[in-house]
């Protein structure tokens, strides 16, 4: 890997094509470990029971929490080497980084030892979890702690590789790690059913992970590791900015996964798994915007110190490409549900879980949208006001999912996701419009987010045979392809698209993956 040029003024890194081919990267790094987990839940639930494995769930959403536990570092990292770049203060950023870096990693640390803390307390008086599993479970959550730093480095160098648009590496390390503790879980399990040892898979996984990100770190700047000398400025300016970020990316994840944690309070363990397996299914989803969102975040960062006006076009090219993914793989999902859930896990999950399914798929699709005023915002360095909104939230959400399981179980649970998302969709939409109105300036996301609602609340709450059903999906993803290509993509994209369509059919793949053919 070449050496960065720090002192480059960071135009190439909002190219378009160049952050295409991320965007791209980052599907392929989510392909092969999502092939792989699709084969191996089917044989956990059927190895380890619904019990242990809705336990596996829990611990599986424990890790995923623990990315958000950075305090912000890892986005704030991406956000203030761009600044730096086009401030032509190249020679300031391997110390932001090296702070990053080092304070990221004593974060975790620290957070490590609090999470010890409250491992006996979860297992033995929050969570409703058998006798005969709460040894296994602690000595998992134990393990859980050593992922902590490991995890919140992670997310730095991760942010780091993402300012210089290094999406490439990023998937070259990430896509075989996940796909490593996938097959891990099954391999374990000719010898053990034993969550700690399922749990020690998981662990090892993040700290291959953690290596490989440092070495592909060292190698794009090696400058980065000539000392341990921390830059105080720099560590207030990345904890002022990712001290609010912190506080929406913790807020955030909890919010997304409140439901799972009062199911384990409220209801049978096992009840966790017939719930969480199709929203786990459904919130493959998220990966689309997630890894949009990514290289759009990077891209951001560098108009806003430098391009402005670069800004306001790619608003609106991520919230239409991001319509034109979400929106038909959400109606396969809701209209299919039973189908799915039936093909991969059988008739009970999809008797059990088809609903929940269909909302959470509603639900994804609304929240889809709202990543791009809430990625604008950060990039204009406004997260206090997702932070604000969330803190607000919180309370009052896991209210309201308490008493919707209390009287509707799991089917409450997806219903109090959805009338959620629903909301802070509209809320970050209007704010959006308030606060940054040269950035999202016209009514495009209230048109999509009215769209996604017309469309999915029907296919959720009416009752339609298989045939029906067929015939629902082919009128609306014909009705909505014709209407993406004429009204969603502007003339140059279409003209794009054809352009690599017809070089790929004729075989030519390289010249349809160059960055030279228009």
């Amino acid at each position: 890997m070449e050496s960065a040029n720090t002192h480059t003024t960071g135009r190439r890194f909002t190219n378009g094509w160049l952050l295409a081919k991320n965007v791209i990267w980052n599907a392929g790094g989510v392909a092969g470990p999502l092939i792989v987990l699709a084969v191996a839940v089917p044989v956990l639930i059927h190895k380890l029971g619904i019990e242990r494995f809705g336990l596996l769930t829990l611990v599986w959403t424990l890790i995923k929490y623990f990315t958000a536990c950075d305090f912000g570092i890892g986005t704030a990292v991406t956000k203030f080497i761009a600044d730096r770049l086009h401030l032509e203060d190249g020679n300031r950023v391997a110390p932001l980084i090296r702070t990053a870096l080092l304070s990221s990693a004593v974060f975790g640390l620290l957070l490590a030892l609090a999470w010890r803390m409250l491992c006996g307390p979860l297992v033995h008086r929050v969570f409703n979890i058998p006798p005969a599993l709460k040894y296994e479970t602690l000595w998992s959550f134990y393990l859980l702690a050593i992922s902590l730093p490991l995890t919140t480095a992670s997310e730095a160098m991760r942010g780091t590789l993402g300012a210089f648009q290094r999406f490439d590496v990023i998937n070259a390390v990430r896509a075989p790690i996940d796909m490593f503790s996938s097959l891990g879980l099954l391999a374990v399990l000719p010898f053990s059913h034993s969550l700690i040892w399922l749990t020690a898979v998981l662990v090892a996984g993040r700290a291959v992970q953690f290596t490989g990100l440092l070495i592909a770190c060292h190698s794009l700047i090696p400058e980065v590791f000539t000392s341990l000398r921390v830059e105080l400025q720099a560590l207030r300016t990345l904890l002022g900015f990712g001290g609010w970020l912190m506080v929406s990316r913790v807020t955030e994840p909890l919010l997304g996964n409140i439901e799972r944690f009062l199911i384990v309070s409220l209801l049978p363990v096992g009840v966790l798994a017939f719930y969480a397996t199709p929203c786990e299914i459904a919130n493959r989803l998220w990966y689309f915007p997630i890894f949009v969102e990514d290289v759009w975040f990077a891209a951001l960062s560098h108009s806003f110190a430098g391009q402005a006006g670069k800004v306001a076009a790619l608003t609106d090219s991520v919230s239409r490409i991001l319509f034109l993914v979400m929106f038909p793989l959400a109606v396969v999902m809701m209209l299919f549900a039973p189908e799915i859930l039936n093909l991969w896990l059988g008739a009970a999950f999809a008797r059990s879980g088809a609903a929940v399914m269909q909302m959470a798929a509603l639900a994804v699709l609304i929240g889809a949208l709202r990543t791009v005023p809430t990625t604008a915002l950060q990039a204009a360095n406004r997260p206090d006001v997702g932070s604000l909104i969330r803190v607000i939230e919180l309370p009052i959400y896991a209210g309201v999912a308490w008493l919707f399981i209390r009287l509707g179980g799991i089917g409450g649970a997806a219903l109090a996701r959805l009338a959620r998302e629903l909301i802070e969709t509209a809320v970050f939409i209007v704010l959006s419009h308030r606060l940054l109105p040269a950035t999202i300036n016209d009514h495009r996301l209230e048109w999509m987010l009215a769209g996604a609602c017309a469309a999915g609340a029907p296919m959720i709450a009416l009752p339609m045979t298989f045939a029906i059903r067929v015939l629902v999906a082919v009128v609306c993803l014909t009705g909505f392809g014709v209407y993406g290509w004429t009204r969603l993509l502007q003339g140059n994209e279409r003209r794009f698209i054809s352009t690599r369509f017809s070089l790929a059919a004729s075989g030519n793949l390289r010249a349809a993956f160059s960055e030279q053919a228009r």
